[in-house]
């Protein structure tokens, strides 16, 4: 029961981080290009973005442990659906995982606002493209499905 709640947590929880990362990365590409000053409330969207992140991971890494489609055997890499979950999808969540706080953290002590908005630009940008082939999309030959 806990399993299918998480799953459903989840799976919701990824179209807000789908959408805190295009924000962020369309946000700091703007202000990139335009050179306009960030207000004070514009200054904390890239720690939303991250937050929500890392709830998302924190929920993926219950499920990891606890989920039927995780196959913890030499087997499962030889199924490409036991593999993606056993490894590539865990594989490429810490890796955007890394990306986006390594942005965030590394632009706090950054002065100089072209570089902060580069610097988060593309680490979020990176992390981005990150989740969107680590997501098992109904097209991908993985039939997975979303639940």
């Amino acid at each position: 029961m806990i399993y299918q709640i998480l799953v459903h947590i989840h799976s919701m929880l990824r179209w807000l981080v789908l959408l805190a990362m295009l924000v962020v990365v369309i946000r700091s590409l703007f202000l990139l290009i335009t050179r306009e000053q960030e207000s004070s409330a514009g200054k904390k969207i890239p720690a939303v973005g991250l937050s929500l992140l890392h709830l998302q991971f924190l929920i993926g890494l219950i499920l990891y442990f606890i989920s039927p489609k995780v196959i913890f055997a030499g087997s499962s890499m030889s199924n490409s659906l036991l593999r993606f979950y056993l490894l590539e999808h865990i594989a490429l969540m810490v890796l955007a995982v890394s990306f986006a706080t390594i942005g965030v953290a590394g632009s706090a002590k950054i002065l100089i606002p072209q570089k902060k908005h580069t610097r988060i630009f593309i680490f979020f940008l990176l992390s981005l493209v990150a989740i969107l082939f680590a997501i098992p999309w109904p097209w991908r030959p993985l039939s997975a499905g979303w639940f």
